[in-house]
């Protein structure tokens, strides 16, 4: 049902609190916070033309079992980036004919060693809960201290999977 006191009250709720609470912590302990996140995302900026995907790996099977788990991993070069500046996950789901996902999911890679000169590898498992033509690629994001705006500053790296 339409109603106008439902909905500033569902915006102001869902959006003005939460926006002045984040702001609140921002500028607590003389802009601590807010200066720490410029200083990372300057680092981020300086540095996001050097990340790379070098390499994407999955299990080699043509079959899996529904439900099964499905092991995939990627080696990442970072440059001067640390693994925990970095959100990498498996974007994976069904493909259609021409190998277009017609869904997708996601799960997030987690950093399982260094495996060379600022390249580290990310693993996870991922389990198939239906049957069909899947696929899986590799997606690589800044990882934001506030998930909110993971994706604000318009930085992705897709695998070439």
């Amino acid at each position: 049902m339409f109603n106008t006191h439902r909905m500033v009250t569902e915006y102001w709720t869902r959006f003005c609190v939460p926006s002045a609470e984040r702001r609140f912590k921002l500028i607590e302990n003389g802009y601590e916070n807010l200066k720490s996140i410029a200083k990372w995302r300057e680092k981020i900026m300086l540095n996001w033309s050097n990340v790379a995907i070098k390499e994407i790996r999955m299990d080699n099977s043509n079959e899996i079992d529904m439900g099964a788990s499905f092991n995939a991993e990627t080696d990442i070069y970072l440059g001067e980036l640390s693994p925990e500046d970095v959100l990498v996950e498996a974007y994976y789901g069904r493909l259609d004919p021409s190998n277009q996902f017609l869904d997708s999911f996601t799960k997030i890679m987690a950093p399982a060693e260094n495996v060379g000169e600022n390249i580290h590898r990310f693993r996870c498992d991922i389990n198939f809960e239906e049957v069909g033509h899947f696929g899986i690629n590799v997606r690589l994001t800044p990882n934001h201290p506030n998930p909110e705006s993971r994706h604000a500053m318009g930085l992705v790296i897709w695998g070439e999977g």
